[in-house]
């Protein structure tokens, strides 16, 4: 699993990974769309990882993720950070690279 989308992914359906953790398929979507899970949900979705017995969902993952670039990235250096939010890098701008 190398995204927050491939953990989702293990569950099928944005929808059955919502109905494991009490959640909204709507947000799930979201999350899956941002590639990201809020920090306040990854115990929910690590505890329902291993009910269903998926491997390798753990926090030390999570932590893994949400400190990297995104490989979809827009700015230069943002990073998905465990609030759920994109970061971009210090001084970076939107408008970088374009003429």
């Amino acid at each position: 699993m190398k995204t927050f989308a491939d953990i989702i992914a293990l569950w099928g359906t944005a929808t059955a990974l919502a109905a494991d953790i009490g959640e909204t398929g709507l947000n799930v979507r979201a999350w899956r769309n941002r590639n990201s899970i809020p920090a306040s949900r990854w115990l929910d979705v690590v505890a329902a990882a291993e009910r269903r017995g998926f491997e390798g969902v753990t926090l030390s993952l999570f932590a893994h993720l949400a400190a990297r670039p995104a490989p979809d990235s827009s700015l230069p250096g943002a990073v998905n950070s465990p609030d759920g939010c994109r970061h971009g890098a210090a001084g970076a701008s939107s408008s970088e690279g374009v003429p």
